[in-house]
């Protein structure tokens, strides 16, 4: 029979793709042609790419149109000629951070704790900490900065929050994952409260030395652990304020945290 296969079957299926057989060349079902790779499907008729990644994987991308498909596809190219594994660009920012903390040897095993407690306040839970880290673009991170601000928080505690996104999306650019760090400059134009400082009088800091003595030595209050350090507010404000004292009222401080947090605001004054 003339033109053989084509002639009878002029539509070829492979899973769930469809061929398009014109002479030679594959085409979709508007008669475009097709390159290598390119395939539509018929159920919904939506096209999708296969490609090979860095690691020898096999991969594939999907589009509603074949202008869509394309535009992917030459983002793929770019990638795969600089080096870049966008595939692991699928983990989402939280993942991302586990990862980069894992990275952190130097850390303090209280430093990191703290860390950790941080993210999860504030990042872990939300939009931006469950997006694919490839889709995180500038305008996610500024709205997300700007929605601490409108809660409320100190502009400290926001800078907190952008020292741990953004050296963890710079290892992913170092890591050749994604091509620039969405978080770079991020933080610039955010405000956040800002509450004034004032400084203790000699008297006042007496006063507190004094009581934190007395009660140490009364109650012989334990050295805490690193570990559990985190489970007392106020201790926080003491690592603050304790910077400008002594190495030994550090130490004083630190001991007698647990009685601190449940004495009443008055006995300070």
């Amino acid at each position: 029979m003339g033109g053989g296969l084509y002639a009878c079957c002029p539509t070829l299926h492979y899973r769930k793709a469809v061929y398009a057989v014109s002479g030679k060349k594959r085409t979709d079902n508007k008669g475009r042609i097709l390159r290598n790779g390119e395939m539509q499907r018929t159920e919904d008729g939506r096209y999708l790419y296969r490609y090979t990644d860095l690691t020898g994987k096999k991969r594939t991308v999907y589009a509603v149109t074949l202008a869509e498909l394309r535009e992917k596809e030459k983002q793929i190219e770019r990638d795969l000629q600089d080096g870049i594994d966008s595939s692991k660009g699928n983990m989402t920012l939280n993942q991302l951070f586990q990862i980069y903390m894992e990275t952190k040897s130097d850390v303090r095993k209280s430093t990191r704790h703290n860390y950790f407690v941080v993210w999860k306040n504030a990042i872990e839970n939300s939009d931006l900490g469950n997006m694919k880290i490839a889709q995180i673009k500038q305008i996610h991170i500024r709205k997300f900065y700007s929605e601490l601000v409108k809660s409320g928080m100190a502009a400290n505690t926001i800078k907190l929050y952008h020292n741990l996104i953004n050296p963890a999306l710079e290892l992913a650019v170092d890591s050749d994952i994604i091509r620039k760090n969405p978080a770079k400059d991020c933080k610039k134009g955010i405000g956040g409260t800002k509450k004034e400082r004032i400084a203790m009088t000699i008297n006042e800091q007496e006063k507190l030395l004094n009581f934190i003595k007395f009660f140490h030595k009364r109650y012989k209050i334990p050295l805490l652990q690193n570990e559990d350090i985190h489970k007392y507010p106020l201790y926080q404000h003491f690592i603050k304020f304790s910077h400008n004292f002594s190495t030994h009222l550090l130490t004083v401080l630190t001991k007698s945290v647990i009685v601190i947090s449940q004495v009443e605001q008055s006995v300070l004054k």
